[in-house]
């Protein structure tokens, strides 16, 4: 697992530099971010979501509370919201800035509401995508 301090070193900066490159500090030189992003990717850097979540005290984790997970209906109501957060954040028809929806994705799969956009309006099986 490639850590901040292993990139920080193989890119000669301080794993301070590495961490605000990855936040996307706007004290970091542009040329500095694309050679830190570039050699981070070349490394096969992912970020650790355990130790972000300790860092920032948010899991991005949705809880749900049931009786019997061994009950199919139940089953089934889990499987149907799953679907349903991937078809809303990460779904290919897209829809749209729907400010509740962008904030839904923010919330369970970080960047800011604005980063999420689509095509369409309304969340009835549309989705929205991360702004690249």
């Amino acid at each position: 697992m490639i850590r901040l301090k292993d990139i920080a070193k193989a890119g000669g900066v301080s794993v301070m530099t590495v961490s605000k490159v990855m936040r996307d500090a706007p004290d970091i030189s542009a040329a500095t971010k694309g050679r830190i992003r570039h050699l981070a990717e070349e490394m096969g850097y992912v970020p650790d979501v355990t130790a972000r979540g300790l860092r920032n005290r948010k899991t991005r984790l949705l809880g749900l509370v049931i009786s019997a997970a061994t009950n199919p209906i139940y089953a089934r109501v889990m499987m149907a919201i799953e679907e349903r957060l991937d078809l809303v954040c990460f779904g290919e028809t897209g829809i749209g800035n729907n400010t509740s929806a962008a904030a839904l994705c923010h919330a369970l799969y970080g960047g800011s509401a604005a980063d999420w956009t689509g095509p369409g309006t309304g969340v009835s099986g549309a989705a929205l995508t991360r702004k690249t």
